[in-house]
């Protein structure tokens, strides 16, 4: 009898925790969440590595594609009422939507994976997502047959047989800042004194300034382009694909690569806070992480999932800088150097 009465005890234990376990265990039935992402295969892969989880909790996610910039646009017209529950952001965007107050605070108790991040990719405001390294994509056949050296930094695409072979970022895209900053920054400028690399970019005059990188693996493909500024995330796709390219981490003064983040905010005015928070605490999962860095080529920002890429990937360990001590002497662009008039001197200095 005695036993007896512990099992049904046990039993009764049993179905307690596991109606606990349920209980604790999100639903999302009826929720639809708006992600405002990149579009160009970008969301296809959030989707099926990260917007998933929400479906299999009876949720939707909706996808609102568009560059940083862009959809911080969409944000501000919207006036109180939100496009989108979640947005990517580059760190201008950032700055722009703190500046605008158009990000919620983040319940950083509901962010557990959170414990896996760097202590400056964490904020009551913003939480990182991934980090890409800008730098040089070029064909090293054509720029040997054309005796052209490999090139060291940006100012190198100046050289006057590369003349109609180089593509640039469109100067509104989201690593465009940190491309500028770092030609200022080898010519003696920094953040707030930029004129150096306007006249950079004047002197090496890019016969194309693209808005999809898509559209620069093509042209570097095709032979139109032997030369373009890119991150070491599109090296990799385009090796994927079979362009036979190299990537250069340029020099800016005694800095060696260049840093941008992206990050993850969740919109003031959300009424879907809490899958907001489960899709930026699912973004930054081990496993969602590795997926991520193996399909976009992106570095991760959780510690297990970058160690794991740097001892399983050799197209990673090839094109991106991980070791700590080599990241420390990268460039870090400090956004609130920025002059804020930056957009309009990059018009009034650049654009033909």
């Amino acid at each position: 009898m005695r036993w007896t009465g512990w099992l049904i005890a046990i039993a009764i234990a049993a179905v307690a925790f596991a109606g606990t376990a349920s209980a604790q265990e999100p639903r999302f039935d009826g929720v639809t969440l708006r992600v405002a992402t990149f579009g160009g295969g970008w969301d296809r892969a959030v989707h099926e590595l990260i917007g998933q989880e929400i479906e299999k909790r009876g949720g939707k996610v909706q996808y609102v594609l568009g560059s940083p910039r862009d959809n911080l646009a969409k944000l501000i017209a919207s006036r109180g009422n939100p496009p989108f529950d979640v947005i990517e952001m580059d760190d201008k965007t950032y700055l722009d939507g703190m500046t605008g107050n158009l990000l919620e605070r983040i319940r950083l108790d509901r962010i557990p994976n959170r414990r896996e991040l760097d202590a400056d990719a964490v904020g009551d405001y913003k939480m990182g997502a991934w980090v890409v390294q800008e730098g040089i994509l070029y064909l090293p056949g054509k720029f040997k047959e054309a005796g052209v050296p490999t090139p060291t930094r940006y100012s190198d695409l100046a050289n006057p047989k590369l003349a109609g072979k180089v593509s640039f970022a469109d100067l509104a895209a989201p690593g465009t800042i940190h491309i500028l900053v770092s030609m200022a920054v080898d010519k003696g400028g920094d953040e707030a004194n930029m004129q150096a690399a306007y006249d950079e970019v004047k002197r090496i005059n890019p016969a194309r300034f693209w808005k999809l990188a898509a559209d620069a693996q093509a042209q570097l493909a095709n032979g139109d382009v032997w030369v373009s500024t890119m991150h070491q995330g599109h090296a990799a796709q385009a090796l994927e694909k079979g362009v036979p390219v190299a990537f250069v981490h340029p020099r800016s003064g005694d800095k060696v690569g260049v840093l941008r983040p992206g990050w993850l905010g969740i919109v003031k005015g959300t009424k879907v806070q809490d899958a907001a928070e489960f899709f930026v605490n699912a973004y930054i999962e081990t496993k969602a992480q590795e997926g991520m860095a193996m399909r976009r080529g992106v570095v991760p920002v959780n510690a297990k999932a970058r160690e794991a890429i740097k001892n399983g990937s050799a197209t990673m360990k090839d094109l991106a800088i991980l070791k700590p001590e080599d990241v420390k002497g990268m460039l870090k662009v400090n956004m609130e150097k920025l002059d804020p008039n930056y957009a309009d001197q990059v018009n009034r200095a650049v654009v033909k």
